[in-house]
């Protein structure tokens, strides 16, 4: 009976890390080609990504992830000719000194792509590599935010970028992983943060 058991944990251990590394390699697959889209701007083709329920959130501060702006899947689409102006961060108060207030076009120029992630240094699955200090962590904000969530790093750590990682969440709708958030951060920004 004991033997019995034991193999039957571990051909559900098996399907089960089998399943996971199906997904990450899906996951990290979609990442890739988001990354292409965004670069070529074609939000018909990332709406093909997004969830179909939640939409899409962007966060321009992945170290506060309160700050973000939801767009649905059939409008993102056409949002990059949309010159409207919207507070893609919470507007400002007394507490909160910050805010991003910008068109589409001009939120894709600085905090969508503003460095070619094609050519990162690293891509990373569920685990951050910018190192900005012990009491600042990308991974604890996106987690909070999509506890459900897995994401995907892109980071550049030239010079000229100042150490900027970008970051893809995609969490998991009827069986299919789609994306919900993008965000970035660069360790120059991230004291304006705390």
């Amino acid at each position: 009976m004991k033997k019995l058991l034991l193999l039957l944990f571990i051909h559900f251990a098996l399907i089960f890390s089998t399943s996971a590394q199906i997904e990450k390699k899906r996951v990290l697959e979609s990442a890739g080609k988001i990354v292409v889209a965004l670069k070529d701007r074609d939000f018909k083709k990332i709406s093909e990504f997004v969830n179909p329920v939640k939409g899409l959130w962007f966060a321009p501060f992945a170290l506060d992830m309160s700050l973000k702006k939801n767009v649905s899947k059939s409008r993102l689409a056409k949002m990059i000719a949309d010159k409207r102006k919207y507070y893609w961060a919470k507007p400002p108060t007394k507490e909160q000194e910050y805010t991003v207030k910008m068109s589409f076009a001009e939120y894709y120029e600085k905090f969508l792509f503003n460095f070619d992630y094609q050519k990162s240094d690293s891509i990373t699955f569920n685990d951050s590599r910018i190192v900005l200090n012990s009491r600042i962590s990308p991974n604890k904000e996106i987690r909070k935010a999509f506890p459900k969530g897995v994401f995907v790093e892109y980071l550049i750590d030239a010079e000229e970028s100042n150490g900027t990682s970008f970051f893809l969440v995609f969490q998991n709708y009827r069986s299919k992983s789609y994306l919900v958030c993008l965000t970035q951060i660069d360790k120059s920004s991230a004291h304006y943060i705390f």
